[in-house]
């Protein structure tokens, strides 16, 4: 089956922009409802996921929300997460509340892939994974460059 083409010609980092801007929209409400934001819900889905340090949490941040450490005390004083010997881990009432949210949030995450068939979407996450790390490299590439230029 021939793939169709799109008519719609706006440039790759226009529907980036524009699918983070209404993903983020999208997400606030079920998210600023339980008194958290996106940082914090990253933290905790890779928290029930199992314990982590600080750092290993910032490892799985992208890369503007690599500040992991403002959101651990909100959580902490929710009583959401605990410290256990440097490493960090959802407690039970932290379970509960991570998968209260999870319920809202994945109203939206079904929103977002209605219509989309599984193998449509995969490919689409491996595609823009893939642009990610070509423009990582280039970044490097370039920053090198720089570096050797400035020598």
């Amino acid at each position: 089956m021939a793939v169709p083409v799109p008519t719609d010609r706006r440039p790759l980092g226009y529907w980036i922009e524009t699918v983070a801007r209404l993903l983020a929209e999208n997400l606030e409400p079920p998210l600023t409802a339980a008194g958290i934001d996106r940082t914090a819900w990253r933290t905790m889905t890779a928290l029930e996921r199992g314990p982590a340090t600080a750092a290993e949490l910032a490892a799985a941040m992208p890369p503007d929300e690599a500040e992991i450490a403002r959101p651990l005390p909100l959580l902490a004083d929710r009583g959401w997460i605990e410290a256990v010997d440097e490493h960090w881990r959802l407690t039970s009432a932290g379970r509960v509340a991570h998968d209260d949210i999870l319920l809202a949030v994945s109203e939206v995450r079904r929103a977002v892939t209605d219509g989309i068939a599984p193998s449509d979407y995969a490919t689409t996450l491996a595609s823009l994974a893939h642009i990610a790390r070509n423009l990582q490299t280039v970044t490097q590439q370039a920053q090198g460059a720089e570096g050797s230029s400035s020598a």
